[in-house]
């Protein structure tokens, strides 16, 4: 890992944000055709792709704690790599328990399910 740990992947926020995006474009779809069994779905989706990022981010994480450990003095850029990623973490976790909400009871917003 080097100093470009402290903000998120271009690529990291690309899986996010169609973490978000996916469940969105299916409550949209199932509101149209009133099957919601596509939108409970969906909410795997969320679920897969938030559990990849977590495992990233949790190496990245644990990597920058070892390295902030080393030594008796916390390296202030290391500590501000840390809290850098955290409003990532945030939304990463909430991806989890919105996804599993959703993957769990998504169908039963709509009619015909």
């Amino acid at each position: 890992m080097n100093n470009e740990t402290k903000i998120v992947h271009w690529w990291e926020m690309v899986l996010l944000i169609a973490a978000y995006v996916i469940p969105l474009f299916f409550c949209y779809y199932s509101y149209l055709t009133g099957e919601g069994h596509w939108f409970s779905r969906s909410g795997s989706l969320m679920v897969i792709l938030g559990a990849f990022l977590e495992y990233r981010n949790f190496g990245i994480q644990q990597y920058l704690r070892e390295k902030r450990d080393e030594t008796w003095k916390p390296d202030p850029i290391i500590v501000n790599q840390l809290r850098s990623r955290k409003p990532f973490d945030i939304s990463i976790l909430t991806s989890l328990v919105l996804g599993t909400a959703i993957w769990g009871y998504g169908d039963l917003l709509f009619r015909n399910t």
